[in-house]
């Protein structure tokens, strides 16, 4: 799902397990910015690129602890 370029979450369930991630092209924020306000154009709040998709949210049943 790397190939992904839009974002997208991406849900699993059966009868033992549950599971979910997300997908696409992330964006790596500055750090202290809040997704929810907006930001002055300076560009001192600017994207820093891409997260990996290991940094992207996912949870499963199978890894209580990040679900």
């Amino acid at each position: 799902m790397a190939g992904v370029e839009f974002a997208f979450n991406w849900f699993y369930a059966d009868s033992k397990d549950i599971a979910m991630f997300s997908s696409g092209r992330l964006p790596a924020r500055a750090p202290g910015t809040d997704p929810a306000l907006p930001t002055v154009g300076t560009g001192d709040y600017d994207w820093r690129g891409f997260l990996t998709p290991a940094q992207h949210a996912q949870g499963s049943t199978r890894r209580p602890a990040q679900f």
